[in-house]
């Protein structure tokens, strides 16, 4: 799938990443610059607080992150995100319908990914235009029922089943719901409803938990986890800087 650079409107696959905010490409150094103007406002105040959904270069200032992050729509937050992830109880210690919106949400964000990035929709997504949605949704859930402590301890048949009737609750006659499958879930849709910058990263790494590869990549999250435990969560971490004119 052909990236379009915002300014000079060059198509092609090998363009270059604002490392600043990883969502804008360009043709060369010298594009970036002119666009600097117009670009700046969007890539400001989605990266300024907050690393990128891909560690690289860019502005950032993080401290240390003791407390739990401030998370919209979820019950209770957690603290420490990057480390529980690292130990892969992400979804432990969770009310249990927070850890069902998260296996619905991390779902429904891999598949608007793996047609977005991947350039190609799953097969029984409603991104290929499935009508059992559902069908698909447990295939995730059996994948993640197979890796060891994935999922909490409390996990058995009976709570995939209300796992799978939220999602059915959600959907209603309209599909309107939240959790529903028939909705896609993009990374703006997705920090908007958490109110977190860093969540996309949080479900796209627990999805490579899950599957083993994240699309677009060749499966380096343990990576990322641990780059980002060093530079957030480890004691004494310090801001991080860098330039925001390297291209990735």
């Amino acid at each position: 799938m052909a990236n379009e650079f915002n300014s000079c409107k060059k198509t092609g696959t090998d363009l270059k990443k604002c490392a600043k905010c990883h969502t804008t490409f360009y043709c060369s150094r010298d594009c970036q610059k002119v666009d600097w103007k117009v670009h700046k406002k969007v890539c400001n105040p989605n990266s300024q607080n907050n690393l990128s959904d891909k560690i690289g270069p860019s502005n950032v200032t993080h401290n240390n992150t003791q407390e739990p992050s401030r998370t919209r729509s979820l019950d209770q937050p957690i603290s420490k995100p990057y480390t529980r992830l690292h130990d892969r109880k992400w979804l432990h210690d969770r009310p249990e319908k927070d850890v069902y919106r998260l296996l619905i949400d991390c779902y429904r964000m891999r598949m608007e990914d793996k047609c977005k990035i991947d350039g190609r929709a799953e097969a029984g997504s409603v991104q290929a235009g499935a009508s059992n949605l559902e069908q698909s949704f447990r295939r995730l859930l059996h994948v993640a029922e197979a890796k060891p402590d994935l999922l909490p301890p409390w996990w058995d048949d009976g709570k995939k089943e209300a796992c799978v009737k939220l999602v059915r609750r959600s959907g209603g006659e309209d599909g309107g719901g939240w959790s529903c499958l028939s909705r896609a879930a993009t990374k703006e849709e997705i920090i908007e409803h958490y109110g977190n910058p860093q969540f996309p990263m949080h479900l796209r790494l627990f999805g490579e938990q899950i599957f083993g590869y994240t699309p677009g990549s060749q499966g380096n999250g343990a990576q990322v986890i641990e780059l980002m435990m060093m530079a957030m969560e480890a004691p004494g971490a310090r801001p991080t800087m860098f330039g925001h004119f390297t291209l990735l």
